[in-house]
């Protein structure tokens, strides 16, 4: 198996300074790992062909049926869909930043969404940016305390959040993993009140937030990940704020490494009990204030009327957090950690 396949059957198995200290030096979003993509450009953005692609990673030659590409070898499957942004890697979903376009016969996908979502994903093992090791799991169940969120008649937001952040700590820490929780059952910190305790944990940490969609017209697992620097996020349009890099963009090809590993592991896990809405691009403020690999994974839509009888239900819950577990697992086999 070539090294390109190995890292991604692994991810995708199955499918503050005080006075007296200086300031932090400005955040350098990781450098791109760009092999011989040979980019095009078109409409003022580069773009590289199905075949460049195909040539750098290993994989057949293109073949195209209507409007779909498909680049694969025995171990990958990527298809691309001209004219959409979402591509498809061993049947789990990515949203990308542009579409996929068609360019003199030639599927031609961005050289952002490329370099800052593909590669990663592929190449896990070559990321040198952010905490590459780590050692503690921290759990940032959403809300609490008197702020529940969206409620129903089994239970609240931040109730459910709650008890399988209460099953993924268990089940991690019988593996030997140091687990962490931002906030208690009877408390609601704020975005600053969270960071801060994040601070206090060890730096060697990876952080996995938890929480739900109020979409009643989308039920399904959704994962959100720090948008690179001069990308807008699932939540709206650019902001000229967006142009300036955060925290977060230190470690973003970890978190969408990390992302990869936890989507597929809980999608995979619930079977034909969810849908697939993809890894998505975020702006959350919790996701660009922390320099640690982090993402944001909504576990169902509250709002939808059969899916919040599921999340209520304690072996929906389980599964989500055994998908969590296998995630954790799976990311820090991809990265090359023992």
């Amino acid at each position: 198996m070539n090294p390109i396949a190995a890292f991604l059957a692994v991810l995708l198995a199955g499918t503050v300074f005080s006075q007296e200290e200086a300031p932090a030096p400005p955040i350098q979003p990781p450098a791109e790992r760009a092999g011989n993509w040979t980019p095009v450009a078109i409409d003022g953005a580069e773009h590289v062909s199905a075949d460049s692609i195909a040539k750098f990673y290993a994989f057949n030659p293109p073949t195209r049926e209507g409007d779909k590409v498909t680049l694969e070898n025995k171990n990958v499957k990527t298809v691309l869909t001209l004219g959409s942004d979402e591509v498809l890697i061993n049947g789990i979903k990515f949203k990308c930043t542009s579409k996929v376009l068609l360019h003199e016969g030639q599927a031609m996908v961005s050289r952002m969404d490329l370099s800052k979502l593909l590669d990663p994903v592929l190449r896990p093992g070559d990321i040198q940016a952010g905490n590459r090791e780590f050692r503690t799991v921290v759990l940032d169940p959403v809300l609490g305390g008197e702020t529940p969120g969206q409620e129903n008649n089994l239970g609240t937001e931040a109730g459910f959040a709650f008890q399988i952040a209460g099953k993924i700590k268990t089940d991690l820490e019988t593996r030997g993993f140091k687990v962490e929780l931002t906030r208690s059952q009877d408390e609601n910190p704020s975005i600053a009140g969270r960071l801060e305790r994040i601070g206090t944990f060890d730096h060697d940490a990876i952080v996995i937030s938890l929480g739900f969609s109020s979409d009643a017209a989308a039920p399904g697992i959704r994962t959100r990940v720090i948008a690179p620097l001069g990308v807008p996020g699932i939540e709206g349009p650019l902001q000229e704020e967006d142009k300036a890099a955060v925290p977060g963009n230190a470690s973003e090809d970890l978190s969408i490494a990390l992302a990869t590993a936890m989507h597929s592991c809980v999608v995979n896990k619930l079977g034909r009990n969810t849908s697939d809405l993809g890894i998505v691009r975020s702006r959350l403020p919790l996701l660009e204030q922390l320099g640690a690999p982090a993402i944001f994974i909504e576990c169902g839509s509250i709002a939808h009327p059969y899916e919040a009888r599921l999340i209520a239900n304690e072996t929906y819950q389980t599964a989500v957090a055994s998908g969590i577990v296998n995630g954790v697992d799976r990311y820090r086999k991809a990265i090359g950690q023992k």
